[in-house]
């Protein structure tokens, strides 16, 4: 290994030890340094999120159903105005075939008058 001769490595194999209560000191003087952050933001605004998400999704399969119910409704009253269609168009058929039978039932008397005046000519 080629080292140039102003550089030195030193290989300290004892590492320094420190007695028990040396220890705890450092150890409670570095919890005192140790700054956690805290991750309640990001928790908050995750949970924000999932409740607007949650509540969209809520609002969609409301949407959906009442779209369904509104589908249902419309075939149904498609289906009455048929119906109403079909009976108003009755009405009006059967109002039309009542004007017809008044108007021959008016031709029927006066061809009757008129076959009464006749016959009665022809006894005169």
């Amino acid at each position: 290994m080629d080292m140039p001769a102003d550089s030195m490595v030193v290989i300290d194999d004892h590492s320094p030890t420190h007695t028990h209560s040396a220890n705890l000191q450092r150890k409670r003087s570095m919890d005192g340094d140790i700054i956690e952050i805290s991750s309640d933001e990001e928790d908050v605004a995750m949970r924000r999120k999932n409740r607007k998400i949650s509540s969209l999704e809520g609002m969609v399969t409301c949407l959906k159903q009442e779209m369904t119910t509104a589908r249902q409704d419309q075939r149904s009253m498609v289906k009455k105005l048929k119906q109403v269609g079909v009976s108003s168009n009755l009405k009006q058929v059967q109002h039309a075939a009542e004007e017809l039978v008044m108007t021959f039932e008016e031709w029927l008397g006066e061809i009757r008058e008129d076959t009464v005046r006749q016959i009665a000519q022809d006894k005169a």
